[in-house]
């Protein structure tokens, strides 16, 4: 969950990049904004139609280890 003022200071969302989330996050910690981290929150998700629609999305290689060494900035 974001802080509409922490995307607003990052300078908003950028659809133009492949790693948006991450693009975001790193843009609001240099901004000054901090993530943290709650382990003891539930999201309830809508379970889906049919067995295609759970596959994973493909994703751009090695971008899974990008996101993972960036701080996630949300609070």
């Amino acid at each position: 969950m974001w802080r509409a003022k922490a995307i607003r200071a990052a300078g908003g969302w950028n659809s133009r990049t492949t790693v948006e989330d991450m693009d975001l996050s790193l843009r609001a910690y240099m901004a000054g904004w901090a993530g943290v981290y709650l382990s003891d929150v539930t999201v309830l998700n809508e379970a889906r139609a049919t067995g295609r629609a759970a596959r994973p999305k493909t994703v751009a290689p090695g971008a899974h280890a990008v996101r993972s060494a960036c701080v996630p900035c949300c609070m």
